[in-house]
This record gives C-alpha cells, sequence and structure tokens, in this order.
C-alpha cells in the first residue's frame, strides 16, 4: 500500500507530516492492484511537526495521472483510479486502487514485443493535479514512480490482477453480522466480555447493540432513547454484565445489567460533551473517560462519582485512545495530534512515553493486556508499536510492511499474546506471538476496508471488527 502526502501549495510530495523531506520514487510491482491512501497537507509553524493534514478547499478537486514522456494525452498508465473520501478535516483521507496490469503498461513495458518483456523496470512520470469543479486545471506536482517487472513472458491477456497482500492465511472463520440489518454502517466501537459471548457495538451516527450469543442475535439499546447518536467508545467488564458508552457531543452512559437499563453519568457536569474514548477493568468498578477535545476522568465506584486526571497538564486534549488493565491500576492513554501517557496506580500519576520519539503523535488506538505489562499502541497514519515492559520501551512492528497505515484499531488478549491490529482503507492482521510475526485476515474477502473498530476475548479465540461504513464482523479460531 502506499501512503502519499500532497502539499499543493508547495507543489510537492512529503514523506510525511512529521518531516519536510521530499518523497522519494515509488516502487510498484507490475502485478499488484496498489492500495493508495493520498493525504492533502498544509505547512505548519510547529517543529515536531511540519505538516497537518486538511481538504481540498470547496470548489476543487483533484486527479492522478502518469506517462511515459510527452504530455498527459488520454492514453493513461494507471487505471482504477476512483477515489473514496473519509473523515474530515485532520482525519481526511483519499483512497483508491491503482491497476498496473493495464495494457497501456504491459505494453510500454514490452517495448517492440508483444510476448516478453524488454525491460526489469519501466520509470514513468505521475502528476497529481488541483482541478476545480468546472475542469479546470490549477496546482500540479509531478513525482516518480518505477514499475517492477515482476514476470517474464506475458499472454495475449492481461494478467490476472494480484491484491496487494503479504500473507492471506489463516486459522479464522468469519461471519457476518447485520445487527442494523443488511445495510453498510459507520461501525465507531465495538467491545467484548472474557469469552466472546457477551458483545457490544455502536455505530456513529446510529444505534447501540448487545449480544449475548457471540453477535449471531443482536439486541437495540437506547440509552439516550429512541435516537440516533454518534457513539464513541464502549467497554465492556469480564462478564458483560458491566458496560461503558459515550456519545460524540453527547452524555457518558453505564449499565450493570448487560445493557437493559441505563444510567447517565456526568464528570463534567450535565452538559454535552465529546466522549471520544472509555475503558473498563475486569469487574466494571474502575473505569477511565476521555473527550476529545477536553479532560480525562476516571473513577473507582463504577462510575458514582468521577476524578479529572492531568497527565498532560491543565489543558484540553484529543483523548482518542484508552486501555486499562483487569484491575484498574495500569492504564494507557493517547492523545490525537499528541502524546502517549501510562499510569500504574489508576491515573494519580502519569508517565509519558515515547515509542515514535519526542514528537506529537496521531495516537488512535491502544490496548493492553490483564497486568498491564504488555500494550500495543497505533498511530494514524503513522506506525504499530508494542511494548512488553508497560510502556518503559517500545518495538516498532510492521504487518504490512515498512510503511505509515492508519493503525485505528487494536486490541489484546489477556496475556498480549494474541493481537489484532486495523488498518483504516486497508487490512486486517492478527498476531499470534506478541506482534513478531502477523497473518492477515479477509473478514470481508480480498478487499481493503475501513476497520475502525476491533475487540478480542481473554485468549484470542473470538475476535469482533467493525467496518466503518461497512459491515460487522465475528471471527472464531478454528
Amino acid at each position: 500500500m502506499a501512503s502519499i502526502y500532497w502539499s499543493y501549495t508547495e507543489q510537492k510530495l512529503i514523506s510525511s507530516i512529521y518531516s519536510k523531506g521530499t518523497a522519494s520514487t515509488y516502487e510498484w510491482a507490475l502485478r499488484d492492484v496498489v492500495p493508495v491512501s493520498l493525504y492533502i497537507v498544509e505547512p505548519q509553524n510547529v517543529t515536531t511537526q511540519p505538516y497537518i493534514i486538511t481538504d481540498i478547499p470547496a470548489g476543487f478537486t483533484f486527479k492522478m495521472e502518469a506517462k511515459q514522456e510527452g504530455e498527459f494525452d488520454g492514453n493513461p498508465l494507471l487505471c482504477g483510479t476512483d477515489w473514496v473520501k473519509t473523515g474530515t478535516g485532520i482525519t481526511t483521507v483519499y483512497t483508491t486502487n491503482i491497476r498496473l496490469d493495464n495494457p497501456n503498461m504491459v505494453g510500454a513495458l514490452e517495448g517492440d514485443s508483444s510476448s516478453s518483456m524488454n525491460m526489469d523496470y519501466l520509470e514513468i512520470i505521475g502528476e497529481l493535479t488541483r482541478v476545480t469543479t468546472e475542469g479546470e486545471n490549477c496546482d500540479s506536482t509531478q513525482f516518480d514512480i518505477k514499475i517492477i517487472s515482476d514476470v517474464i513472458r506475458l499472454t495475449d491477456v492481461c494478467p490476472v490482477p494480484v491484491e496487494y497482500s503479504s500473507s492471506s492465511s489463516s486459522d479464522f472463520i468469519w461471519a457476518e453480522r447485520t445487527p442494523a440489518g443488511d445495510v453498510d454502517t459507520n461501525w465507531w466501537g465495538v467491545a467484548s466480555d472474557s469469552d466472546g459471548s457477551n458483545l457490544i457495538a455502536g455505530v456513529s451516527p446510529g444505534r447501540l447493540w448487545t449480544s449475548d450469543d457471540s453477535g449471531a442475535t443482536w439486541t437495540e439499546r437506547r440509552p439516550a432513547g429512541d435516537v440516533g447518536k454518534f457513539w464513541g467508545g464502549v467497554a465492556s467488564d469480564s462478564d458483560g454484565s458491566n458496560l461503558i458508552a459515550g456519545v460524540e457531543t453527547g452524555r457518558l452512559w453505564t449499565s450493570t445489567d448487560s445493557g437493559v437499563t441505563w444510567t447517565e453519568q456526568r464528570p463534567a457536569g450535565a452538559q454535552d460533551k465529546y466522549w471520544e474514548s472509555v475503558a473498563s477493568d475486569s469487574d466494571g468498578s474502575h473505569l477511565i473517560a476521555g473527550m476529545s477535545p477536553g479532560r480525562l476522568w476516571t473513577s473507582a465506584d463504577s462510575g458514582v462519582t468521577w476524578t479529572e486526571r492531568r497527565p498532560a497538564g491543565d489543558v484540553d486534549k484529543n483523548w482518542h485512545s484508552l486501555a486499562s488493565n483487569s484491575d484498574g491500576s495500569h492504564l494507557i492513554a493517547g492523545v490525537y495530534y499528541g502524546r502517549l501517557w501510562t499510569s500504574a496506580d489508576s491515573g494519580v500519576t502519569w508517565t509519558e512515553r515515547r515509542p515514535a520519539g519526542d514528537v506529537d503523535t496521531n495516537w488512535w488506538g491502544v490496548a493492553s493486556d490483564s497486568d498491564g505489562s504488555n500494550l500495543i499502541a497505533g498511530v494514524s497514519p503513522g506506525r504499530l508499536w508494542t511494548s512488553d515492559d508497560s510502556g518503559a520501551t517500545w518495538t516498532e512492528r510492521r504487518p504490512a510492511g515498512d510503511v505509515d497505515k492508519n493503525w485505528r484499531s487494536v486490541a489484546s488478549d489477556s496475556d498480549g499474546s494474541n493481537l489484532i491490529a486495523g488498518d483504516y482503507g486497508g487490512r486486517l492482521w492478527t498476531s499470534t506471538d506478541s506482534g513478531v510475526t502477523w497473518t492477515e485476515q479477509r473478514p470481508a474477502g480480498a478487499q481493503d476496508k475501513y476497520w475502525e473498530s476491533v475487540a478480542s476475548d481473554s485468549d484470542g479465540s473470538h475476535l469482533i471488527a467493525g467496518d466503518y461504513g461497512g459491515r460487522l464482523w465475528t471471527g472464531e479460531n478454528n
């Protein structure tokens, strides 16, 4: 998969939002269908992050083309560039699948022969252009692409495209679940109890659902009444009886009877807040809830009383990801465009952690094992990290290779050996050795999906994964 960061105002591609360096040549193999994530960025006066993700201004769109030489004359070398936009503002990403084994590309590599490759690779020029809605070209940026010939001979027809992947073997049997009916839905938050029988899933915007039979059947829950809400974070205790669910631009709710009845909690008073993330210990007594933007709160009595916590000081932050160990003593909290923090005393004191260095980073997903020693944290866009010493040291993990991905969802079993990580706009991955090696999972087939939410039971044998703008899936280890 290729992640492209385009600063059209400067007419250049950059390597990442954390560097001013220009992107190097993109190398793609001929037989690949290349998933591309395009980020529109603009410069900002922040040393640790020189660029910020933004959106194409109203009244404009863009196009991507490629040529071997001469002008861009309607003889495309890149096919299949229908872009899909998700997110807004700093979460905006445009995705597409570029097909390389089209007749024009094959012909360019073959030269004068129709039966064999005459070149090991083909150097072409790509171009991104900002275009008005009336079709007038504006800013354009050119970049280098090297197409590698990975076959010796070709038949008279184009070879069948091969989807981009590393490993596709799977011991999981996946089942599509349809709590909201046979429709695509924005599955934002999911959680599981210790054996995977009791599940909770939230739609943003939409409804809240629970299941007590591993996802076979579902019951709609209405903490806030018979209305759709922007359900953000959800969490469950070890038996699924104690639940917590937050609404973005709404309220925070807890249940002690598996979702049958609910109690509104008011850590920040009787007002709507952006409850982005929540976590629970194994019995639902110790809770943590974060706003985005806003403050961080913990409770030691199942939500009856709350204490504001200030890992980063007396300032609002985008608390986008939270996790707790089994007794609520060890916590991990991630800030979107900020820092990563851990606590070993239920949130009284905090330690800043720097897996990616001394820079503000988009921490989107975190998870913890039962004792808080094994952690996993994902950046979107960026890298995936694990720790086996409660966050003191970290190891970068590369399920999809040495490239930035949108690691928005992660989950861990009780001892940190079995992990699951979802790439928003990419693939779903599992590990059985604490992140050393990874296996691609394909609940929805060999195609990229927007894996926004994942959860695991205590031994990693039962999984649940939500596709934002798509379907909900449960997986059972075969």
